[in-house]
Order: structure tokens, then C-alpha cells, then sequence
């Protein structure tokens, strides 16, 4: 018997492989992850119904969406930021990751200077997206242009 360890996608894992037998394309590979043995993604999935805290199976999703639209993790102003850029006819998910953290990080800027601190939450937003729409035009026709917003 030969044992390996072995790092994949699901982290660490052990994997036993059987070199005794002599037909080697019929010989058993089996994994053991988080103490369970699985032959394959049925197995997997028939563990997880039976100990659905023993192993994690999700379907794919796109994490780049999640981020953009601030709730991957939890970023309220990501989510304003986002929902501003779509509210001027660019689309945010196309947009490279450093210019779209710099519309945050202007958002933020108007957020936190140019409105006053003791107002509503609701009407701080509203006044922050105005100073960028003021002070960034420059920047937004930019993007516009670049990313614009399918229909």
C-alpha cells in the first residue's frame, strides 16, 4: 500500500493508492477528507445528505458579481458605489478592480467631507453622489465611454 498526501482544491487531503495489484488500470484510488472516505463527486454528495456538516458541496457562483455589488463581503458603501455607476450608464462588472475601487474610494471622500456628519443617513448618500457627480464628471464620462451599460 502506498499513502500520499496531497493538496487540491478542497485543502489537504490523504490519498490511498493500491500498487499491489497487478492490473493497474483497475486499481482503487480513494480519498479521505474531513474522516470520511469517498470514491468520487456521488459519494460526496450522498455524505453531505447524511452529515451535512462533515463536508461542504455548493454550486458554482460568480464571487466577481458578489464583490461589485458589495455583498461579498459586506460593504455597504461597495453596494451605493455600484449601484451609482449603473444609476449613470456604466457597468460596474466590467470595470477593472483598481478603477472601481477608486470610485468607492471618491464616494467615500464626498461621503465623509462633504455632507454633514449629524444629517440622515439617506440624505448623506444623496448628497455625496451629488458632489461626485459635480467634482468627477470628468472621470464618469470616462467610463461611460469605456464600460458603458448594455441595454
Amino acid at each position: 500500500k502506498h499513502f500520499g498526501l496531497s493538496w487540491g482544491r478542497g485543502g489537504l487531503s490523504l490519498l490511498l493508492v493500491f500498487l499491489s495489484s497487478p492490473q493497474r488500470h483497475m486499481r482503487p484510488s480513494w480519498r479521505v477528507s474531513r474522516g470520511l472516505l469517498f470514491r468520487g463527486p456521488a459519494e460526496r454528495h450522498r455524505a453531505h445528505a447524511l452529515f451535512p456538516g462533515q463536508c461542504q458541496v455548493r454550486s458554482f457562483t460568480n464571487w466577481w458579481n458578489k464583490y461589485v455589488d458589495g455583498i461579498n463581503p459586506d460593504r455597504p458603501h461597495g453596494a451605493i458605489t455600484s449601484d451609482f455607476l449603473r444609476s449613470e450608464g456604466i457597468n460596474p462588472y466590467t470595470m477593472p478592480r483598481d478603477e472601481l475601487e477608486e470610485m468607492r474610494k471618491h464616494y467615500l471622500t464626498m461621503y465623509r467631507w462633504y455632507t454633514e456628519e449629524g444629517g440622515e443617513e439617506e440624505d448623506r448618500i444623496v448628497k455625496a453622489k451629488e458632489e461626485l457627480l459635480k467634482r468627477k464628471a470628468d472621470t464618469l464620462r470616462r467610463l461611460k465611454a469605456a464600460y458603458p451599460q448594455e441595454s
